[in-house]
């Protein structure tokens, strides 16, 4: 919802008039530990000679096409006023939510100047969107990149993983009325600036942070906050501000302060000297080819940078007035270019932002491959084998899903059967904030982890679902292992009325009078927009009169499955719905063709045998 959007919603801004003003309800989330907020005044922005260039580049795209890409998001990016990034917790490791069920990222507030429209904005989460509480609060959850969307205002909401969302419900709730400093920072310049940066020190500089620091910055640490903004008319002007608790600190941090610049001025001179060694022709050497060609360029801009940046710093005043240590420069008499260099860095940033963020998570260019036929027929064997453990144990086929005390479904029999699993081992990814975590080493002792009444996206079973178990992994060129696809896996059972799995029975063995050899159980398909999260009770659910879902996995093409005598197979042209869905009922006493239903294993390119030791067989059907 929130990645190449943001990359490209700014560009189409051009149809954007003027903004409210200040946006109260980013004010409201800026609770006394939060550590420190950039707001964007969008329309303000858009509206000055910085966004000159950008402005002239994006209207080249033409009127109809601007006007049909602003209509395709809701908010219409045009409607957008404001943007504000709230940062509680340094540690986070992506900026957006990225599908990570635990992961915790900043808060983003967006403020439109139209009022909301909470069915539009649901809407944009897909189906894979619903609405859960938290303190007494609704928000709303999308699985799919694992965010949260909380309304704020009628204008207003924000947006962040989930684990974001439900500690902002917190945060809002203990603070209630007490006034943060941070607040009054935003409010004294979201008016007033269109870009600005606010900073909570008191609440960043921890004693470690403080006892590692050089000495010259210990008076700055002292400041209570700090404001950086932009101001964009008549001219580029930028201007810093740290206010601390008392005048004598003020002064101290005034020298603290000139101190940080001469000391940085130092860093710029070493890092420039460097720089220019690297950018001059060694006379010793010859003439370089054009493949050392990019890397003496970057020499050659890194050297232009940090002439501008030493620029900067040698020019910016710095003053004290009672408790406020501030410094004030106008970037157009010191920046070649002035705004124009800004707008034209602004659509080289606009443009590689844009083709980098869509090349991450762009998946048409990822197309299912060939891999290991074999492995994926033992993973599928290896599941049956532990439904019939379950099944043996219990005296029935495991459910759809396992439900709570009230019969609501929670989690999916893919983690009923874990006990019965043999031959799997889990992939746990390494945490680096717990390197001595405790290794999972069976299925079993995974099981164990999971609350049986807990729905499988609630607090303590979400922190599961990156405990993969082996068999129920989809190969790389179906399900590329980044985070948007961690925990999912495309191993499903056919779930419906006449199945084996079906909701309104435990099924026995008795009940498949087709016979196991010729009833599939379960199946892998090759369609990453189909991919389930490991844990849920989701599976392909045949309709109330008992067909395949229209909107389901294309069994036209590869699939492979398993049926109840772990028998498993790979259809490499995939299979007509007709006979399809006579294997899947359990009592249909459908006449089958065995040979279709039962293909020839795929042989090497060019014929052979593969290597045994490199590609074992699956392991023979359950004998009976």
């Amino acid at each position: 919802m929130f990645r190449t959007r943001f990359a490209v919603a700014f560009v189409a801004v051009a149809l954007a008039g003027s903004a409210r003003g200040a946006d109260p309800a980013a004010a409201t989330i800026l609770t006394p530990d939060a550590k420190g907020f950039l707001h964007i005044r969008v329309a303000d922005v858009w509206a000055t000679d910085v966004a000159k260039q950008l402005r002239a580049f994006t209207a080249q795209a033409g009127a109809g096409l601007l006007a049909d890409f602003d209509g395709q998001f809701y908010p219409a990016p045009s409607e957008i006023e404001s943007f504000t990034v709230v940062l509680f917790d340094p540690r986070f490791r992506d900026v957006i939510p990225m599908g990570s069920p635990t992961d915790v990222t900043p808060v983003w507030v967006v403020t439109s100047k139209k009022p909301l429209q909470k069915a539009e904005l649901l809407k944009t989460m897909a189906k894979t969107g619903r609405a859960k509480k938290h303190g007494g609060k609704d928000y709303y959850f999308d699985e799919n990149n694992w965010s949260g969307i909380l309304l704020l205002d009628e204008h207003s909401y924000a947006y962040a993983s989930e684990d974001s969302i439900t500690k902002l419900i917190d945060r809002m709730a203990k603070a209630g009325e007490v006034k943060s400093s941070l607040a009054e920072v935003f409010a004294r310049a979201a008016d007033k600036y269109p870009v600005s940066l606010g900073v909570n020190v008191t609440a960043l500089a921890t004693p470690d942070l403080v006892k590692g620091a050089p000495p010259e910055f210990g008076p700055l640490l002292k400041a209570k906050t700090l404001l950086a903004a932009i101001d964009l008319k008549p001219k580029t002007t930028l201007s810093v501000a740290l206010d601390f608790g008392t005048a004598d600190e003020a002064k101290d941090g005034l020298k603290g302060a000139q101190a940080a610049v001469q000391l940085a001025r130092a860093q710029i001179g070493q890092a420039l000297t460097y720089t220019e060694q690297k950018a001059k022709r060694d006379p010793a050497k010859g003439r370089a080819g054009i493949q050392d060609f990019p890397e003496a360029v970057g020499f050659v801009l890194a050297a232009a940078g940090l002439k501008q940046l030493d620029t900067l710093l040698g020019t910016m005043p710095v003053a004290v007035k009672g408790t406020t240590v501030s410094a004030s420069l106008e970037l157009d008499n010191v920046l070649p270019g002035g705004s124009t260099a800004l707008s034209i860095a602004a659509v080289a940033a606009a443009i590689s932002v844009s083709v980098n963020d869509a090349m991450r998570h762009d998946r048409n260019y990822l197309q299912p491959g060939n891999y290991d036929w074999t492995e994926r027929e033992r993973q599928l064997a290896t599941v049956v084998r532990a439904i019939e453990r379950y099944h043996k144990d219990k005296g029935h086929y495991p459910p759809s899903a396992v439900l709570d005390k009230d019969g609501k479904p929670v989690l999916s029999w893919r983690v009923a059967i874990l006990p019965y699993m043999d031959g799997a081992f889990i992939n746990s990814p390494w945490d680096p904030t717990n390197p001595n975590a405790k290794r999972i080493n069976s299925p079993k002792e995974l099981y164990d982890m999971f609350k049986l009444d807990e729905p499988w996206d609630g607090p303590n079973n979400k922190k599961l679902l990156d405990k993969f178990p082996s068999p129920y992994r989809a190969p790389w060129s179906v399900l590329p292992y980044h985070m948007t696809n961690a925990g999912k896996t495309t191993t499903l059972a056919f779930v419906g009325k006449g199945a084996i799995f079906d909701p309104a029975k435990k099924v026995t063995e008795g009940d498949v009078r087709d016979g196991l050899k010729q009833t599939l159980m379960v199946f892998q398909h090759e369609e990453a927009g189909h991919a389930v999260y490991w844990t849920k009770p989701a599976d392909l659910a045949l309709t109330a009169d008992g067909k395949l879902p229209a909107d389901g996995p294309n069994f036209a093409r590869r699939f492979a499955a398993a049926y109840g005598d772990a028998s498993a197979h790979t259809f490499v042209d995939g299979l007509d719905l007709k006979t399809l869905l006579g294997v899947v009922t359990r009592e249909g006493n459908e006449k089958v063709d065995e040979k279709v239903i039962r293909p020839e294993p795929i042989r090497p390119k060019g014929g052979g045998k593969f290597d045994p030791d490199v590609f074992p067989p699956p392991p023979p059907p359950l004998a009976k």
